[in-house]
């Protein structure tokens, strides 16, 4: 048994000289504190309390919908996993960890795990127990806008930058965090379905930003755009080239964009719409194309008069076509705007 616990403490960076025998903790003396719920965003702390100076194995996982379970050793968490480490109580016998959720509407539950490392008696784990925190449900809106093509004809191989733009109403106080999810834009050409998956969407309106910024996260296909508080104004909301390897008629009608709203800030009501331009060249990288985050010049990374959305590196290829004319018209012309509003 030592021997395997000897691994254990190897596998985990323990020093082995600090794995002695001991008697199980009484378990009026353990204790697992955690919050009974969470928010998407938030952060939460964990404290747990056992014996003083020893040591412990610290577990927490992410619940996604419908919620699943893996098994690690003789441990089933929901998964995936999100940390694992080692613990030492302090002299008090107490242990804390803040744990962050993700912004993810996808997440169900976190769920956490503390044990203690023994090595005797048999199986040289004592007092292990786990928690499942509930996370709050977040309102989620459908909604669609449908629109149509310019008369202009898209060569082959030119690109169509699809873009959004959203402007945040009612919103009483920041942090404040909103989510589009799933989105795509459909159409029919020449007898084709087209359906084009957006990526996904997360603005914050943010209490310590001073610029705004937004970053294409590629390993989560998803834009992360960061206003500060007090800004009144349009805000990109996502984007996504497609290339009409094989051209496009004019004329195109419906085009319809869709997709799901998600906020936990209730009362707070979005105001959306969007545009196409069609551009010669574009890049595969979304982040090398310069997207400027919202309208104006102000706490703006790109001081101009280009609409939030513009593709900043690659004006100098937009031509006519889609819901654009070319010339200074980077987005393309705006659909109708739709209002969403989380009141539940």
């Amino acid at each position: 048994m030592r021997s395997k616990l000897m691994f254990l403490a190897a596998a985990l960076a323990i020093p082995a000289t600090h794995l002695h025998a001991r008697a199980p903790v009484a378990s009026s003396d353990w204790v697992l504190d955690v919050p009974a719920i969470a928010e998407i965003g938030s952060t939460i702390t964990v404290c747990a309390e056992g014996p003083a100076n020893e040591f412990g194995l610290f577990m927490a996982s992410l619940g996604q919908g419908p919620l699943q379970s893996k098994k690690y050793g003789t441990i089933e968490l929901d998964f995936p996993l999100l940390t694992s480490f080692v613990f030492l109580f302090d002299g008090n016998g107490d242990f804390c960890f803040d744990v962050d959720v993700d912004i993810d509407p996808s997440i169900v539950g976190v769920t956490v795990y503390a044990q203690f490392l023994t090595c005797d008696p048999f199986p040289g784990l004592s007092n292990q127990d786990s928690t499942t925190i509930a996370i709050e449900e977040a309102c989620r809106i459908d909604d669609s806008i449908g629109s149509n093509f310019n008369g202009t004809d898209i060569d082959p191989g030119k690109h169509v930058w699809f873009n959004a733009v959203v402007d945040v109403k009612d919103l009483a106080e920041a942090p404040a965090v909103m989510q589009f999810r799933g989105g795509a834009v459909s159409f029919t050409a020449d007898g084709i379905d087209y359906v084009v998956a957006l990526p996904d969407a997360v603005i914050v309106v943010s209490d310590t930003a001073t610029e705004a910024s937004t970053y294409f996260d590629a390993a989560r296909n998803e834009w992360q755009t960061f206003v500060p508080a007090g800004y009144d104004g349009n805000i990109f909301l996502t984007g996504v080239a497609f290339e009409a390897a094989g051209g496009l008629p004019g004329g195109i009608n419906p085009v319809d964009w869709s997709g799901t709203f998600v906020s936990d800030t209730a009362g707070v009501t979005l105001q959306w719409k969007w545009a196409a331009a069609v551009y010669c060249s574009f890049s595969d990288d979304l982040n090398a194309i310069g997207v400027k985050p919202i309208d104006g010049s102000n706490d703006n990374p790109y001081a101009n008069s280009d609409h939030a959305g513009t593709p900043e590196n690659f004006k100098d290829e937009v031509t006519g076509g889609a819901r654009g004319g070319g010339g200074s018209n980077f987005t393309g012309s705006y659909s109708g705007t739709s209002k969403v509003t989380f009141d539940c």
